[in-house]
């Protein structure tokens, strides 16, 4: 059977996206600047509830700051890009590239052309209301990001290529598989001592532990791992002494945490341990310099409390209080 063909418009955020690829893995950013047109033949690929589809991308725009990447322009324009260079318009360096962006997006929107798909390349919240013009205009919406979105944003699309997924992509490699979000045990083979398999122990907390309404609210908006206190406090503690002893390496580290944590008998997912490393990666936490477990744990409760920001939580002192020091595991009061 022939499979549909979408007519897409792609729009490329590129100082959003090389930049929060550039703090969790410097080699899927550098993939992502210069060599465009590999991952965007990966993306001419899609399936939905319907089945397989291939996408036509007649729409792609790519902007980018050029007084800092204009060494990466030439990529996307052998790609088939126009690239629109959006300088740096205010003393805080804040570009015009979101407003030039919305600017086209509907411009496709209302165009003779009938775009299927609108595809968004970027973590920026602010396309929320372009989203949500597309998806009242029964376009389908995938957003791409590369750094932690809120879940309004992500819940307005069809699809949602997250950090990890587009990592694995740009490197050609197949994401690991995750802990499922229920409490479900499930068989995962990893490599240990003996080459024994270990059997993954759900979460404490997802649907078994009675959080407080804060956590709760904080979980569910955020995507924060719903962990308890102490497991927090085996997590945080078994990245510091990891980083210490060891190179760090995103996927080797993150792999070693967790078995650390399912030695000490805590029931912490992998899932939750690469959101833990991804997030003091994106809070500009330099893991190679083998950081303390005290500064771990403050830079993770900043990332936190800056999710909760992003998705208009408001905490007041005693509430803020509560929320650190639950996620660093009592490590910082």
């Amino acid at each position: 059977m022939t499979s549909r063909t979408l007519r897409c418009a792609l729009f490329v955020d590129f100082d959003n996206v090389y930049l929060g690829l550039k703090r969790l893995d410097a080699e899927a950013a550098a993939a992502f600047a210069e060599s465009p047109g590999r991952w965007l033949e990966a993306f001419s690929r899609g399936e939905d509830a319907e089945g397989p589809f291939s996408r036509r991308f007649l729409v792609r725009s790519c902007y980018l700051n050029p007084s800092s990447f204009s060494q990466f322009r030439a990529n996307f324009t052998r790609a088939g890009f126009s690239v629109v260079d959006c300088p740096s318009l205010t003393q805080q360096g804040k570009s015009s590239a979101d407003i030039n962006l919305v600017l086209d997006a509907v411009d496709a929107l209302v165009a003779d052309t009938h775009y299927d798909e609108f595809v968004i390349v970027s973590a920026d919240a602010d396309f929320t209301p372009l989203a949500l013009r597309c998806r009242a205009a029964d376009r389908r919406v995938t957003i791409v990001t590369a750094s932690p979105a809120a879940s309004a944003y992500r819940a307005v699309a069809d699809e949602v290529v997250a950090a990890d997924d587009l990592a694995a992509l740009l490197l050609g490699a197949t994401p690991e598989d995750e802990a499922p979000s229920a409490a479900v045990v499930v068989e995962t083979p990893e490599p240990s001592g003996n080459g024994a398999k270990r059997k993954e122990k759900p979460e404490n907390g997802r649907g078994k532990v009675e959080l407080a309404p804060l956590q709760r609210q904080i979980t569910s908006v955020t995507d924060v791992p719903n962990l308890r206190e102490e497991f927090y406090a085996v997590l945080l503690r078994s990245l510091a002494e990891d980083v210490a002893k060891e190179p760090f390496d995103r996927d080797a580290t993150s792999r070693r945490v967790w078995e650390a944590c399912q030695a000490a008998d805590a029931n912490v997912g992998r899932s939750s341990v690469k959101q833990v490393v991804d997030g003091v990666l994106y809070a500009g936490l330099d893991l190679r310099r083998k950081p303390p477990v005290k500064k771990l744990a403050e830079t993770w409760a900043d990332h936190v409390v800056g999710l909760c920001r992003g998705a208009r939580i408001d905490l007041d002192k005693q509430e803020l209080a509560a929320a650190r020091q639950w996620v660093t595991g009592g490590l910082v009061r």
